[in-house]
This record gives structure tokens, C-alpha cells and sequence, in this order.
């Protein structure tokens, strides 16, 4: 598994992406960016100003540098649509920010062609003061629009918007969604050569979130780069097919979406887990201080919120031994409690074939191993997450609760069987799980130990060529002689 201190190797974008040749919008070249930080709010301005020195009477102003950035060296082509994940602290913002030239780079340089919108804080640009309308037509006129464009972009806006008579109202009376609505549409009304976004896409309702996605697919499709700043992973693999992984100021991996999500879902499990033994075993010592009695260390970790909405998704691993982990460097595995782990996954057609490809409506079969960890009877349920690429989750599999019990290092068999394969056609990522305690009916209370997120592959041939669903519901037809009488009578069927 890997731990947050360690590097993963980067990924090589230009192999990747063999035949992106299309002209450079972005450039890092060794860029580092430091700050200052002041032990007291009035050394900074004493020593900005120099005037520090003079005051030999008291003492010089103490600072510390901060690395905010480290080493950064990223290339991003025109038409690229690009997301950036990490922590809060991680410099995704100080990125953003030198590219729009808020500041200089401490060191190295950074080369931006083409124009530049970016939507990275509510309210920026806007004056409370004025009218939504009037803020529109303020920010339409410094993008440099005149006449007939500045009418059709106007009026583009006010629709998009929705606002209604608000529109007229000052906007410090808006909401945060309201605002993100101003200001999302303004900035979009023309086509930048560049489109920053950083989270302001989770500040409106789920209508407003729709509207600006099928925006945003209509820009980037007309060639414009997008940056894309979220914590909603299911955003990054929506709007992108390449991802940057911020991690401490630095790129700790940066390649295509999907297997960087991956990563970045594994640090943060990682992370989480030590946060919350550390917390237990600090709460056991609290508590064997106040009993004077020896404490028996409880390791029952929750299950945290943004991973019982990410639970991954399940893939094809042929057949490989996963209990190490490294099953083909697809393997993906998050902290978890011992006692079981997951070993070799299969996917079975329905000649019993261990293959990533299975036709649709015919029977297939999933197979894993749980090998234990330690000796004793142990309880267990196993959750599947089938999952499109862009991680919109399709079918969720709980098994029955199980007891086994079982010496270290011994396996147990367990099958899924599908006696027909409802998923009609395409290519999906699946998470496999094993939980101590897992109630659908209150997820606070589960405790896994295991998941292999987004580790496996699996693709649905269709019935025909020409299928254009994901799914295939069982379903019967019949023909009527009439519509229904008024009377509440049903019609009679027409003979066949």
C-alpha cells in the first residue's frame, strides 16, 4: 500500500497522450513560490519597508519561509482539460494564481498563451453595491465586448441566470448560489482561450450545476482549455481526462484522471485511518488514566462520510493475486482494520473464462478470495460498486452476512453469480469491499477491512451494435385495441 510520504512515479503525459501535438497554453519550468510568514502582524510591514533595521531598540522582525509551491514543472496543451485534486494547503490556489498573474514565482517561470478566465472566489470583480445586471454588464464590457456581441452576450447571461426580478437588486442581498450563478455565467458568456474553475460549481442547487456542465462541455468542445479545482472527485472524471494530484506544494502524480483519482482517494483513506487511531489510542490513554487500570485499545474505525459516497468501484483483475496489493500496478487499496483482506478477483463469462469482457445479457460470475489476517471466527459482508468512467455509480452488490472461521493466512471462496447480465454495453470500473459491519440502513455505524478502489476493469459487449443504454430492464409489451374507458374498464388485448 501506499503511504502519503511516498512519491509515486510520475506518469509520462507525453506517452499518454502520443498525439497532442496542439500548441502549448500553459508552461511550468521549475516554478517555486515562497512566502514570508511574521511571528507579529506589524513585522511584516516593518520589514517590507526596510525600516526594521533602524529600530535597534527593539527586536528584528522574525519570519520563517513557507514553500507553498516546489519544483513544479507541468505542460498543458490548448483544448486540454485538466483537473487539480489535493488537501486544503496542498497549493492548487497558488497554482491558479500564478497562472492568472496575481503574483510572480519565486524562482523558474511560467508561460501562459491566450486570454484567461477564472472563476476562484465568489464575489471577486463584483461590486456589492450594484445590481446583478449591472455587474454583468460591467464584467461583459471589460472582456472588451461592443454592439450586436455585447446584446447577444447580455442576453445569453440574463437567461442563463434565472434570477428574475433579483437581477435587479443589489448583490450583497444574493445568496452564495445566487451569486455563483452571476458570476459563473458572466465569465462564460465568451470563450476564453483559458477557464479556471475552482469549486464554484458546488455553490449552486443541482438544477444550476446541470446548466453549468452542459456549459462547460459546449466550451471545452469548442477548443477551450479547462483547469478544473474540486474536492468532487465524480466532477474531475466528468469534465476531464487528465488530473494533477497536489500534494505539500509539489505534483505527486499527474496523468490520466482516472488512476490519479485513484491515488488521491488512497492518501486521503490513508490519512484518515491514522487521524482516527490516533485519536483512539489517545481517548484509550485518557481513559486508563482515569480508571489507573490497564485500557484494551478499541481499533473500530467508522467508516468516514466521503468514502461511504465514493465506495469504489469493481474491475477485472484476470485472475491476479491482489492480497499484496500491486496486482498490475492497478491495485488501489485504502487503510482499513485487520482481519481480512481481499486476494485474487476474478470476472467469469459465461463459459467460466476469467476475462474483462462479457457479453450482455448472459450469464457471468464474480469470484474473490478472502484471505485472513489473524486466526478466530470472523464475520463479514462483501460490497461490490459498479461504476462508470466517470464515476457515476451504476450497480451496488451486498452480499449476506458470512461467518468463517479460519487460521492466518487461510482463504475463503466467495461467488456472485448473474444469471443474466443486465448492464447493456460499455466500459465501467469496479471497487470490491469487505466490511466487519455494514447496515445500508445506517452507515455510520460500518466498519470495513478492506476496499480496493476503482481497481478493476469491466466491459459489456452489447446485444447490438447499435445499443445506446448502460442498462437493459426487464420488461413485457402488449398491444390495446383502445385506451382505456372512462369508466375505470380495462381495454381488451388485440389477438396476436
Amino acid at each position: 500500500m501506499t503511504m502519503p510520504d511516498q512519491a509515486r512515479e510520475p506518469l509520462d503525459i507525453a506517452a499518454q497522450y502520443p498525439a497532442n501535438n496542439a500548441p502549448i497554453a500553459i508552461r511550468f519550468r521549475g516554478v517555486a513560490k515562497d512566502y514570508r510568514l511574521y511571528d507579529r502582524p506589524n513585522d511584516r510591514m516593518l520589514d517590507q519597508l526596510g525600516i526594521d533595521r533602524f529600530m535597534f531598540w527593539r527586536p528584528r522582525a522574525k519570519y520563517h519561509d513557507f514553500h507553498a509551491l516546489s519544483d513544479i514543472n507541468v505542460t498543458i496543451r490548448q483544448g486540454e482539460r485538466v483537473g487539480i485534486v489535493g488537501r486544503n494547503g496542498a497549493g492548487k490556489t497558488t497554482l491558479l494564481k500564478l497562472i492568472t498573474q496575481n503574483f510572480a514565482p519565486s524562482s523558474g517561470t511560467v508561460e501562459v498563451n491566450g486570454t484567461v478566465q477564472a472563476l476562484m472566489q465568489l464575489g471577486i470583480g463584483f461590486h456589492p453595491e450594484f445590481s446583478g445586471y449591472e455587474n454583468i454588464k460591467a464584467a461583459l464590457d471589460y472582456n472588451g465586448l461592443t454592439g450586436r456581441d455585447f446584446k447577444e452576450a447580455l442576453k445569453d447571461v440574463v437567461d442563463f441566470v434565472e434570477l428574475g426580478e433579483f437581477l435587479h437588486q443589489p448583490m450583497k442581498t444574493y445568496s452564495l448560489g445566487m451569486n455563483a450563478r452571476v458570476q459563473f455565467a458572466a465569465a462564460t458568456a465568451i470563450r476564453p482561450d483559458i477557464l479556471i474553475v475552482d469549486e464554484v460549481l458546488g455553490a449552486g442547487d443541482a438544477y444550476f450545476a446541470a446548466k453549468s456542465a452542459h456549459r462547460m462541455e459546449r466550451l471545452t468542445a469548442s477548443g477551450c482549455t479547462l483547469l478544473l479545482v474540486s474536492h468532487s472527485t465524480a466532477q474531475v472524471l466528468q469534465f476531464c481526462e487528465r488530473c494533477i494530484f497536489m500534494y505539500e506544494g509539489r505534483v505527486r502524480m499527474d496523468g490520466p484522471a482516472l488512476e490519479v483519482i485513484k491515488t488521491y482517494e488512497e492518501v486521503i483513506a490513508e490519512l484518515t485511518h491514522r487521524e482516527r487511531e490516533a485519536q483512539a489510542r489517545a481517548e484509550a490513554q485518557a481513559q486508563a488514566a482515569a480508571l489507573e487500570a490497564p485500557v484494551t485499545l478499541q481499533h473500530d474505525h467508522p467508516t468516514p462520510e466521503f468514502q461511504k459516497e465514493q465506495l469504489g468501484t469493481l474491475l477485472v483483475a484476470n485472475g491476479a493475486d491482489v492480497s499484496s496489493g500491486n496486482a498490475s500496478g492497478q491495485i488501489s487499496r485504502w487503510a482499513a482494520e485487520d482481519g481480512l483482506k481481499l486476494g485474487r478477483v476474478e470476472v467469469l463469462n459465461a463459459h467460466g473464462q476469467a476475462t474483462g469482457i462479457v457479453d450482455a445479457g448472459k450469464p457471468c460470475s464474480i469470484e474473490v478470495d478472502v484471505v485472513a489476517d489473524v486466526a478466530g471466527t470472523l464475520s463479514f459482508r462483501i460490497v461490490f460498486l459498479i461504476m462508470t468512467l466517470e464515476g457515476v455509480a451504476v450497480v451496488r452488490q451486498l452480499s449476506e452476512p458470512f461467518e468463517a472461521t479460519m487460521q492466518a493466512g487461510e482463504r475463503r471462496t466467495v461467488k456472485l453469480s448473474y444469471d443474466r447480465l443486465l448492464l447493456a454495453t460499455g466500459d465501467f470500473v469496479f471497487s470490491a469491499a469487505i466490511f466487519k459491519h455494514y447496515d445500508p440502513d445506517d452507515m455510520s455505524t460500518a466498519v470495513r477491512y478492506d476496499l480496493l478502489s476503482r481497481s478493476f476493469s469491466l466491459k459489456v459487449v452489447p446485444i447490438q451494435r447499435s445499443e445506446p443504454a448502460i442498462f437493459n430492464h426487464p420488461s413485457s409489451w402488449k398491444t390495446l385495441a383502445a385506451a382505456a374507458a372512462l369508466d375505470g374498464t380495462a381495454a381488451p388485448e388485440l389477438d396476436r
